[in-house]
């Protein structure tokens, strides 16, 4: 085996551990209180209920309905059953994991003509504590990130091949409806989806009457031809949905979206603080001098990251941060991007047989940050402290309420009264 075949290899065993760890230790989570509440008011309820209850926007619909049908399907039909059975019900998010994993693959062809580095960026995102907190969560943030992805992905097959098959146009329209089907927020990512292959058609042609014949603006109307299913989907709650407190907690033209948008980026570097200002600083510099063209894939990663804040800031609305652990696919490719420039123009020397130092050093990198986040999470538990941002999402780890019901129902506890100072399901 020569050396390049070697350096292949022992990076696909880091991408393989990462994630069997990753796997393993997200899905025997127990389910925690936003699940629960999931399952307990629009999956574990009549079909009718999850169509048409949306009285807060823990209602991921298409999600729940397809949880829905798993859950009856296996025949976990009862909460307590489900409670002590963490790993079999979320079996479904591993086989989202894994296709997430494959269109994140294909999709980095786009970016990354070397295989190995190819390898680095997938490296980079399923060692993402986002990826970790969000895929495997029981609630519609995994799949959107999926659908979303299905849709940039097909978008940059049609530009490549010059041409929109069926599949690409069943996909991109499947894809827009069930994003949006799943959560209203993803209408903003959508549109930034929908409307800048156009836009930047429109700078690149001498001739601005061509558009509507453009293979550009005919997939900007297949995803436009979603939202306009998804509205429909909303129908019978329409006010519900857009009308509520969640939506309309702020005014237009609030700049705090901005800071909100700056923060979740961060988070979503997963504390790869260095490359995500490099990265920043990279492209002002290269706007600025222009030193070499950046082309229209990077400029697409730009805008779905930033452009959704800005229609935030118009619409009046101040999303949480959990908003934005959809983008986590196009901004990790914007980090893989920045890590290949910083390494080709910092350390040189790693570009050839030393590239593996970079995947050991994200190996380790996960290891840290998930050792960080469990202690953080032990040590706000003792001061009484609750944070809750990208980072620090799942607050089971050190309440093992499985082994907890399992003491109590033991008889060296059964003499201890227990008392409840709220109503208990």
């Amino acid at each position: 085996m020569d050396k390049k075949s070697l350096l292949y290899w022992l990076m696909i065993i880091i991408l393989i551990f990462i994630c069997g760890f990753s796997f393993y230790h997200h899905l025997n989570n127990e389910m925690w209180n936003d699940e629960i509440y999931t399952l307990n008011h629009f999956v574990l309820v009549p079909f009718q209920t999850t169509l048409c209850d949306y009285h807060v926007p823990n209602n991921h619909i298409f999600f729940s309905l397809l949880a829905k049908a798993y859950l009856w399907l296996i025949g976990y039909t009862d909460l307590v059953k489900i409670l002590l059975n963490p790993f079999m019900v979320r079996l479904p998010m591993l086989a989202l994991s894994l296709i997430l994993l494959y269109y994140f693959w294909k999709s980095s062809e786009y970016f990354f003509l070397d295989k190995n580095w190819r390898i680095i960026s997938l490296i980079l995102f399923c060692s993402n504590v986002v990826f970790g907190n969000f895929v495997f969560q029981y609630r519609g943030y995994g799949i959107s990130m999926l659908l979303l992805l299905l849709i940039f992905y097909h978008l940059l097959k049609i530009k490549s091949n010059k041409q929109i098959t069926f599949l690409s146009f069943v996909v991109i329209v499947f894809s827009s409806f069930a994003a949006f089907y799943t959560t209203p927020s993803n209408l903003y990512f959508i549109i930034v989806l929908a409307i800048f292959p156009s836009v930047y058609y429109l700078k690149k042609r001498e001739h601005f009457t061509s558009l509507v014949n453009s293979l550009e603006f005919r997939s900007g109307l297949m995803i436009g031809g979603g939202i306009v299913l998804g509205f429909a989907a909303y129908s019978p709650i329409f006010k519900e949905v857009f009308s509520n407190e969640y939506v309309s907690n702020s005014s237009p033209f609030a700049f705090t979206n901005f800071e909100r948008t700056f923060k979740s980026l961060i988070a979503l570097s997963s504390f790869h603080f260095m490359l995500f200002f490099y990265g920043i600083f990279l492209l002002l510099k290269n706007i600025y001098k222009k030193e070499y063209t950046i082309g229209f894939h990077i400029w697409f990663l730009v805008f779905i990251c930033c452009l959704p804040s800005f229609f935030s800031f118009l619409h009046g609305d101040v999303p949480p941060d959990r908003t934005y652990s959809v983008i986590l696919p196009f901004f990790t490719l914007l980090l893989a991007k920045s890590l290949y420039f910083f390494t080709s123009r910092f350390l040189p020397v790693i570009m050839e047989s030393k590239l593996i130092l970079i995947p050991i050093y994200l190996f380790l990198h996960f290891c840290v940050s998930e050792f960080y986040i469990y202690e953080k999470l032990a040590k706000d538990n003792s001061n009484g402290d609750r944070d809750q941002n990208l980072i620090l999402q799942y607050h089971n780890y050190h309440f093992n309420s499985m082994d907890l019901i399992g003491k109590l129902n033991s008889r060296e506890f059964n003499t201890i009264p227990i008392c409840f100072t709220e109503n208990f399901d």
